[in-house]
């Protein structure tokens, strides 16, 4: 069991440096007045989750060894997204009175996030049955 704990551990610490990355290229690219690098990693780490999901199932001939597919999923994927990090920046934007640009931040980062796992899942699927 200690292994799947390190597979976490050291996955997990490459799904962090992409997120840092990730979100200081959009602050500098876009600002600070909307959370966009959070919205991006979490976006991002849904399709490609939705993708590995799908991808890894039993039946697509693609499985692999559960450490490796906890490895990927909980940690690297799991560093790279961030809802505690969504669920901070969306009540600081309340407390600023800022309500529509939270209110955007939770409609476009739920619904994208959902949307973006379905079509990761999605465009697996149908890649894989060929």
């Amino acid at each position: 069991m200690w292994q799947a704990y390190l597979a976490v551990v050291l996955f997990g610490g490459f799904g962090c440096l992409a997120r840092m990355l990730i979100a200081v290229w959009c602050l500098e690219k876009f600002g600070p007045a909307f959370p966009y690098g959070t919205l991006a990693v979490n976006l991002l780490g849904s399709f490609l989750i939705g993708i590995f999901g799908a991808l890894t199932r039993p039946e697509t001939g693609w499985t692999m060894p559960p450490l490796m597919r906890e490895g990927v999923m909980i940690g690297l994927l799991g560093g790279l997204t961030t809802f505690s990090s969504f669920a901070l920046q969306t009540m600081t934007l309340l407390q600023e009175g800022r309500w529509p640009v939270a209110g955007l931040n939770v409609l476009v980062s739920v619904t994208g996030c959902l949307l973006v796992v379905a079509v990761g899942y999605w465009l697996t699927t149908l890649i894989v049955r060929g």
